[in-house]
């Protein structure tokens, strides 16, 4: 009982986010839209859909649709599609490197995201992003409950009838909260606006994740991202992430013993 109270406490402060590999509603691993110097575990694909209620401005919900594979512990790739919002129906690429060393207890990590919609502005446009990126563990008084803080910085070019572009840092925090066999994490991020490129306020997300069953962890959270959904208002999403993994496949490769001939 006395380990369960400061676990509660913690958690009900809620300055975290999940420390196992999710997708951000973008599409690399990270936080709620930003991402963070961690990536998905190597011979591993992912699959994310979520639902985020914004046909008040973007005249229908959208679906974000992500696909992120893991390769050689530190690089992942991935694809999206997004339904519906201010670029319109859109497709994407992404990628990150994290360097497979912290310097001091910090990752870093650098990655790019490029994605094209059927309207921007009012026009076919492209965006492009480019980031970097450090996270690090926050000493906490309980394995029960573990702490990352991510800070970075993003640099975004938007190309339609004009081209624009801004610099946006970041900041959020990861945590991992081990209740019985599962576990819940809790995800945090703000990201400072940019005008220019119709992030018209700060972005700040919240979401909730749960491993249900092994692989498939559920998402619910709230942000005010204005490039996402038009306005500075709260909205909610609800999600799922399937990870599958072929990682282990070949790890009973050690011969069996030959055996001994049976004496005659």
């Amino acid at each position: 009982m006395k380990k369960l109270l400061p676990l509660g406490i913690v958690a009900a402060l809620a300055l975290a986010t999940a420390a196992y590999a999710y997708p951000t509603l973008q599409g690399p691993t990270g936080l709620v839209n930003a991402p963070n110097a961690v990536v998905a575990p190597s011979n591993t694909v992912s699959l994310a859909l979520d639902w985020y209620n914004t046909k008040d401005t973007a005249g229908k919900d959208m679906i974000p649709v992500r696909a992120l594979v893991g390769f050689l512990d530190n690089f992942e790739a991935g694809v999206s599609y997004n339904n519906a919002g201010p670029i319109g129906v859109s497709y994407g690429i992404n990628a990150k490197y994290v360097y497979p060393e912290a310097f001091s207890g910090f990752k870093v990590g650098a990655g790019l995201g490029y994605a094209q919609g059927d309207k921007f502005a009012g026009n076919t446009g492209t965006m492009t992003d480019l980031y970097l990126v450090t996270t690090t563990p926050i000493p906490t008084q309980s394995e029960a409950f573990t702490v990352d803080g991510t800070l970075g910085l993003q640099w975004t070019q938007v190309k339609a009838t004009k081209t624009a572009d801004a610099l946006q840092p970041f900041i959020g925090f990861n945590s991992d909260i081990t209740i019985g066999e599962k576990k819940l994490g809790l995800a945090l991020d703000y990201i400072i606006d940019a005008p220019k490129i119709g992030a018209n306020k700060g972005a700040f997300g919240f979401a909730a994740r749960y491993d249900v069953i092994k692989n498939l962890t559920v998402q619910v959270g709230v942000d005010n991202n204005t490039y996402q959904n038009g306005d500075a208002k709260f909205k909610p999403f609800l999600g799922l992430n399937y990870a599958y993994s072929w990682a282990g496949d070949d790890e009973d490769e050690t011969p069996a013993p030959a055996k001994t001939p049976a004496k005659k």
